[in-house]
């Protein structure tokens, strides 16, 4: 009975550290990335237990900057775009503003890459951003 016990607790422990293996090297489930500003976060993730994914433009800092139009691309081809015009106007000076609807999770050799404009102080920024896989939600 005791040899039960311990191939038991021997077989749970290894099982738990290859599941913390897969979760922290193989699965990701989230792709972002900055300005070089740190003005605008692009992220690209999975809602929940939903097999959907969904993309975001977030406002990082408290400056007075309008979001004007977002360009999401999957391996260099456009797949949706965002602009302001298409929204209600005050989405685009929301914190954060959905871009991608139920999107298909990411495949391990999909490069994932965004066109981020806005206005800022009267100026036009206009930024690419190249999305990598971070932990997270």
């Amino acid at each position: 009975m005791k040899k039960k016990w311990i191939a038991f607790i021997s077989f749970t422990m290894v099982l738990g550290i290859g599941i913390t293996i897969y979760c922290l090297f193989f699965e990701h489930n989230r792709l972002s990335g900055v300005t070089s500003n740190g003005e605008w976060e692009v992220s690209y993730s999975k809602e929940r237990k939903d097999q959907y994914w969904n993309g975001y433009v977030s406002k990082k800092t408290s400056e007075d900057a309008e979001l004007k139009r977002v360009v999401f691309f999957v391996n260099r081809k456009e797949m949706v775009h965002y602009e302001q015009d298409e929204q209600e106007e005050s989405a685009a000076h929301s914190d954060t503003v959905n871009i991608v609807w139920l999107g298909d999770a990411p495949e391990k050799n999909e490069q994932f890459e965004a066109v981020v404009e806005w206005n800022q102080n009267g100026e036009h920024h206009k930024e690419r951003i190249k999305l990598t896989a971070t932990k997270g939600s």
